[in-house]
């Protein structure tokens, strides 16, 4: 808010785009207009808002973890909240439809090896081989991540076009060695993931997370890995002005004199 003091140009009134000047008690001050917005029978608007508020209940989904939020909010990326971190740094993987394998679901510190990543409705496990940096850098306890992310559904009229789960567990007595593999089994209920067989593609999303011995926390994630349906559709780049092609050169000769 701005105040104003009566000067040479004397009382000062009316608006000048969204700010407008009021007046209380005769003290002059600015606001922001308050705009009004008239329902729309676009398609593409409507589309483009429903796209918006799909993906925004997205991402404050990881507000239920924790241990999720405290990494982004370490991280020094711009954003107030975990949630406004994780948006900014992830809007080229979330996609009209889906989420691509690219999509973090922490920040780039340690991009670490993580293999044989298996799920089936009953079970879920992954081997994690930890590299010397992450070995020599972290102390226990690790926590072992996994988001599984369901997308296409196999049938459309039910309305569910996703669907998502963190688990987080602490594995005991674990004890990691360089480029070892450390084998995880989640431990989950029979039939957990059930509901995978209603959709075409499942994505798991592993990570580990730790700290250092200046109880700081250390992390290492990888890209999402395709347990079951096929890969991301390719999207061709753009080509920008620089790239298109300016067609066949001319060739001449030049004489000297």
């Amino acid at each position: 808010m701005a105040l104003f003091e009566h000067g040479i140009l004397g009382k000062v009134k009316g608006a000048v785009g969204d700010v407008v000047v009021k007046s209380n008690k005769g003290t002059d001050y600015s606001a922001k207009r308050i705009r009004h917005y008239k329902k729309t029978t676009s398609e593409r608007l409507i589309e483009n808002r429903s796209i918006f508020s799909r993906r925004s209940t997205f991402f404050r989904f990881f507000d239920e973890s924790p241990l999720i939020g405290l990494v982004w909010n370490y991280s020094k990326l711009p954003g107030k909240e975990p949630y406004h971190k994780m948006f900014k740094y992830n809007y080229k993987s979330v996609k009209k439809d889906y989420v691509s394998t690219l999509f973090s679901i922490l920040p780039l510190k340690h991009l670490g090896s993580f293999r044989n990543v298996k799920m089936d409705a009953d079970s879920l496990s992954y081997e994690f081989y930890p590299d010397k940096d992450f070995c020599e850098t972290t102390v226990p306890p690790y926590y072992f991540i996994a988001f599984v992310y369901m997308c296409f559904p196999v049938d459309v009229s039910k309305g569910n076009r996703e669907a998502t789960a963190v688990l987080e567990q602490e594995p005991k007595d674990l004890v990691l060695k360089q480029n070892e593999a450390a084998l995880y089994k989640f431990d989950v209920e029979p039939s957990q993931f059930e509901i995978m067989k209603d959709f075409k593609k499942v994505v798991v999303f592993p990570a580990v997370v730790s700290q250092n011995l200046k109880n700081k926390p250390v992390w290492s994630k990888n890209n999402g890995i395709i347990v079951k349906g096929d890969p991301d559709p390719v999207v061709p780049p753009i080509k920008t002005e620089k790239e298109k092609p300016k067609g066949p050169y001319k060739t001449f000769f030049m004489k000297v004199r």
